[in-house]
């Protein structure tokens, strides 16, 4: 068991976060006339919820039960500062684009440093 979380594992965890929630919050206030494009962001949604819910278990069995909260939190409250930034930075619709391939690519980033942890 690891009796740290290492820094490294926070940056992907805030990218995957960051993306996951940006579709979350364009779903919920989606205003477009396509009625397909709001069911891809829900779709996007529901499959972002459940990797992460997945990759936060795997990395609960990789390290103490704990740091996987810890690193929810962290990730999360850094994740919407960030994104935040990106958001008025880039906009929205640009973002949400990104966000169809951001969050797989950061949760298989994600995946490789969990694996990649010395007990």
């Amino acid at each position: 068991m690891l009796d740290s979380m290492p820094l490294t594992i926070v940056a992907p965890w805030v990218l995957f976060f960051g993306f996951v929630n940006t579709h979350q919050r364009h779903a919920r206030s989606f205003e477009g006339a396509s009625p397909y494009v709001e069911l891809a962001l829900n779709i996007s949604t529901a499959l972002g919820a459940l990797v992460g819910l997945g990759l936060m278990i795997f990395y609960g069995t990789q390290t103490a039960w704990y740091w996987p909260i810890v690193l929810f939190a962290v990730g999360s409250f850094l994740g919407g500062i960030v994104f935040a930034l990106l958001g008025h930075w880039l906009g929205a619709l640009p973002l949400s684009l990104l966000s169809f391939v951001g969050w797989p690519a950061s949760a298989v980033w994600l995946l490789t440093m969990i694996r990649d942890l010395q007990p």
